[in-house]
């Protein structure tokens, strides 16, 4: 039997795509680090947001100014630059 194609090219383990060379492995630690780093960067500052959050809501908590305005905006924005660091840090 005969095949319906016939191909002229013969594939070799050269020329195909490999994606477990040495440079395509350090690629991907240097993507990985810096992904990391900057994940660490906002989890640190919403970490941070939330400590602020905290220490706001403290101070005000027994002065007659509402605070509620304060205290929803810095800790939503502490748990969005978490979150935001946390998926960084585990690449998504």
């Amino acid at each position: 039997m005969e095949s319906l194609h016939q191909s002229n090219q013969e594939y070799t383990a050269e020329t195909t795509l490999d994606l477990n060379t040495p440079d395509a492995d350090m690629l991907a630690k240097e993507k990985h680090q810096r992904l990391f780093l900057r994940g660490r960067s906002w989890l640190c500052v919403g970490v941070a947001l939330m400590g602020i959050s905290f220490g706001v809501n403290f101070l005000l908590f027994h002065s007659d100014v509402s605070f509620a305005t304060t205290m929803y905006i810095m800790t939503s924005l502490g748990m969005v630059c978490m979150v935001k660091g946390i998926a960084d840090i585990l690449g998504f």
